[in-house]
Order: structure tokens, then sequence, then C-alpha cells
């Protein structure tokens, strides 16, 4: 992995976004989905329009080029990353790692807890929170529920 990812910038995700961005999600997240529940493509999809959010997404690009996408709100007292999701051909360059420490910058200044949830079976992402310094606090069926509590401005290195 390059010492400092990509330049890349975030922008409010729009209605009309969500064809790409179901695109960037069947390529992410759908090998873990299908071995999870299976995918359906039509379930997929409708679920995903049902859960389209553009008040809390936020569309990551480079270069003018749509990449993946993080959706975060705030409930509890706390900071909920509810997705991240970025395109395969761009996953590995940092660039979940600064977007993740700079919501754990943000939740420290606050002091608040950033709060997560990860597939069991993503495995990849597992680690790169643990390494970020998140910790299992609970589970469902399928999920691992996961927070970081930072109680210095130091965040974990990439």
């Amino acid at each position: 992995m390059p010492t400092e990812p990509e330049h890349f910038s975030l922008r409010p995700a729009t209605l009309d976004d969500f064809e790409q961005l179901f695109n960037i999600h069947r390529a992410a997240l759908g090998e873990y989905i299908a071995a999870t529940w299976g995918w359906d493509d039509e379930w997929q999809r409708d679920f995903f329009q049902k859960n389209f959010k553009p008040e809390v997404r936020s569309v990551i690009e480079i270069r003018g080029r749509m990449i993946g996408f993080v959706d975060v709100t705030e409930q509890d007292g706390g900071i909920y990353l509810e997705n991240i999701e970025i395109a395969p051909l761009y996953q590995g360059r940092g660039i979940g790692t600064r977007m993740i420490q700079d919501l754990l910058a943000r939740a420290y200044g606050r002091g608040v807890i950033l709060k997560l949830q990860v597939l069991k079976v993503n495995h990849r992402a597992r680690a790169l929170y643990e390494r970020l310094g998140f910790q299992r606090v609970g589970d469902t069926e399928t999920h691992f529920l996961m927070e970081h509590r930072s109680k210095t401005p130091e965040l974990a290195n990439s």
C-alpha cells in the first residue's frame, strides 16, 4: 500500500448517482453479500434503492471519477459509519484508511465514539478496522459491531 493515498474528494450524493453507486456496491460487496445471504440482483437493487439516503451519503471521487461512497450518521451521541464501499480497483490504496482516520479525528474532536458494523465474512475490512484501533463490542447473526473509543488525538498509522 502506498504511504499516501491517492488524492480523492467527497461530494454529496444525488439521486442521479444511484446506478453508478449500485454498480460499485455490487462490485465491492457482492461476494460478501452472496456468502452471507445469497445474491439476488433484483432484491439487492430494491434494497439499495430503499436505503439510498443522499442526505447522509457522500460520493468518493478521484479526478472526477466516482470510485465509492460513504454513509455517516450521528446516533446515540456518537458517529456511526453506516457504509464505506470502494470499487475493487481502488481498494488497497489507502483511501478507506484515510476516510476512517478523518472520521476518527472528527469523533475525537467532539469527544464521541465512532461506531460501525462489518459483515462477519468480510475479513479484509475487519482487519482494517482492527488495525485502526476498533474493538469488537458485540455481534449479530451476520455482523460484528465495532467501536473506536479514542482517548488521544493520535490515530492509528496506515
